[in-house]
């Protein structure tokens, strides 16, 4: 099943903070700043995902978005993205997650395959 978002869709954005390069990091700055103009979005920067996600530091900043409700319960499969290496990265999942994030929009070099992470949701 492929999860369609809708632009007022509440998602959550985490983030590893093992990809995060010290110092600041413009790409996540991007990425917050998209959530933060979301009705209902919620960024986490976690620990690392490198179990999840195979990320590794020198590669580029690595997230998974997942579709909730209100309740933040799942509502369809997370989807993995990375390594955004730029801030011109940064901006096409910004639009991407502004648009509603719908599958077809985003580049598939973005896209991380996530196995199991679709066990526990509902919709």
């Amino acid at each position: 099943m492929i999860t369609t978002f809708r632009p007022d869709a509440a998602f959550t954005v985490v983030a590893c903070a093992a990809c995060r390069p010290a110092g600041g990091d413009p790409v996540l700055d991007r990425l917050r700043d998209a959530v933060r103009e979301s009705a209902r979005g919620l960024l986490v920067v976690s620990g690392c995902l490198d179990a999840v996600l195979r990320c590794r530091r020198e590669e580029g900043l690595h997230i998974v978005v997942q579709p909730c409700d209100d309740d933040r319960a799942p509502l369809g499969p997370a989807v993995g993205l990375g390594p955004l290496t730029s801030t011109a990265d940064a901006d096409v999942v910004c639009a991407w997650l502004r648009a509603g994030a719908p599958h077809s929009d985003l580049p598939a070099r973005f896209v991380v395959t996530l196995p199991g992470w679709t066990r526990n949701t509902r919709g």
